[in-house]
């Protein structure tokens, strides 16, 4: 019978920091795209660490690692995950797709592709937004 693992294998099984940094990275940059919520920012952080994505672009709203709420969500993750900020997710989407990258965005619609069918193809920018994303002119 199958169990949940306890805290002592889940640690046995962490990588420790030199040999985290020194695996390879995923070809995909998550790109928020006017998200400003600090514990969305945060859990971005971590989810982007857990798939160790090459790059996080946060997009629009300036973001403080020193807000309470950024750091806290972020549990540390935000000194392990490459980022960076951009003014605009239009210009950081149109620049990925000329230098070759496939582009997501994640939006609900009649037109929408369904997960199971989707084929993604790498490098791979992924554009995630607050409401509808607003760079979908570039996509």
């Amino acid at each position: 019978m199958d169990h949940a693992l306890s805290k002592p294998e889940l640690r046995q099984q962490k990588l420790g920091r030199a040999e985290f940094v020194a695996q390879p990275r995923t070809p995909i940059t998550v790109v928020l795209d006017q998200v400003t919520g600090g514990y969305n920012i945060g859990a971005m952080f971590r989810l982007c660490d857990a798939f160790l994505v090459e790059r996080l672009i946060v997009c629009g709203e300036e973001v403080s690692l020193r807000r309470r709420s950024t750091s806290q969500a972020a549990m540390g993750a935000q000194h392990w995950v490459p980022w960076q900020q951009e003014a605009d997710a239009a210009a950081v989407v149109r620049a990925a797709k000329a230098a070759g990258s496939w582009v997501l965005a994640v939006e609900i619609t009649a037109a929408s592709v369904r997960l199971a069918a989707l084929r993604p193809r790498f490098p791979l920018v992924l554009v995630l937004a607050a409401s509808g994303p607003a760079c979908r002119r570039a996509c």
